[in-house]
């Protein structure tokens, strides 16, 4: 939807999604809640010292069209909180401290997805037997890419990271996200494994960590559509970052944390053939072929894609960038 003034009355401008068109022809269609963005403000015009607005009264900054596609009117929503003294909101941030957790790596900055057993065990030589770069296809109980919520400003790094700071900080102000939105490229990624609800992540007063984030469980697609061509969307429950000491061994957040959420995905089969099968078509068109990735001799056929997060509650976002990759021989 979007708003249109027209003669100094406002009016309504709405546009049904698909989804709307089909209620409204099974005479069931119901506003029942609604969503507001900012989109189209550009807050280079405003003051940041004292909140005016520098555009010349009467006239209006210009107004996104209502468009029929779910949620692309609508990519930077915003937020009703209880206080309007929120001088702190939180961030997603890559944990690549704690057990299992994936890491990132350096070669195209970007996490690895072997596509089978062949490119695991050439990846492993690749990268010096640390396996804690090679994340597996559809592996349930092997290393996953972990993300935490929390406030990463310095200014609460010492006084403010235990359950008080938290309760003050995220809980009270409605600031954790109890489910995520998870965006996939369809055409690479067939569905993603998630935490299960009784995993967890805490500590003790001796900075002893205690993380329970595998096996990771099947998790399937939802009918929210999303506004990035062939992007499907995923639903998936957080769990509550209970990580309190000042310390900051397990945790990369610096100062109140608020949840937490291990990952993986399954690649579409037809990605994941041996280096004695031609490549799939898709390799050739969105991707790499017969790259000497590592130098050497080794050859990889990858596709570089990315997985969009966003708090349902906050709509706060992350991009993690995916590096799939298959070994092509040599």
């Amino acid at each position: 939807m979007a708003f249109q003034n027209k003669c100094g009355t406002i009016v309504l401008d709405a546009v049904l999604t698909d989804i709307g068109r089909q209620k409204l022809a099974r005479s069931n269609f119901k506003i029942s809640k609604f969503s507001l963005g900012d989109d189209e403000v550009d807050y280079a015009f405003g003051n940041m010292d004292n909140g005016t607005w520098e555009i010349p009264p009467g006239s209006f900054p210009k107004i996104l069209e209502a468009g029929s596609i779910g949620a692309s009117n609508i990519k930077y929503g915003l937020l009703s909180l209880p206080r309007q003294d929120v001088t702190y909101f939180p961030s997603f941030v890559f944990n690549q401290k704690a057990l299992g957790a994936a890491l990132k790596s350096s070669v195209g900055d970007v996490y690895y997805v072997a596509v089978n057993d062949e490119t695991t065990t050439k990846l492993k030589t690749a990268f010096s037997s640390n396996d804690s770069y090679i994340m597996e296809n559809n592996q349930a109980s092997r290393n996953f890419i972990f993300i935490e919520s929390g406030i990463t400003d310095t200014e609460l790094s010492t006084v403010t990271t235990g359950p008080a700071g938290k309760e003050r900080f995220i809980t009270n102000l409605g600031l954790a996200d109890e489910y995520v939105f998870m965006y996939c490229d369809g055409r690479f990624v067939d569905k993603l494994l998630i935490n299960t609800n009784d995993a967890y992540f805490k500590d003790d007063t001796g900075d002893n960590l205690y993380i329970k984030m595998s096996p990771l469980v099947s998790t399937v697609k939802i009918s929210l559509g999303s506004s990035i061509e062939n992007f499907e969307t995923y639903r998936a429950k957080t769990v509550n970052n209970e990580i309190f000491e000042y310390s900051s061994t397990n945790s990369a957040i610096l100062g109140p944390r608020g949840v937490a959420i291990a990952f993986n995905i399954k690649v579409t089969d037809k990605l994941v053939g041996p280096s004695t099968a031609s490549p799939d078509e898709r390799y050739t068109a969105f991707g790499t072929t017969d790259s000497l990735l590592f130098g050497g001799g080794d050859k990889y056929d990858y596709i570089d894609t990315n997985i969009l997060l966003e708090g349902a509650s906050t709509g706060m976002q992350l991009l993690i960038p995916l590096r799939i990759v298959r070994y092509a021989g040599t």
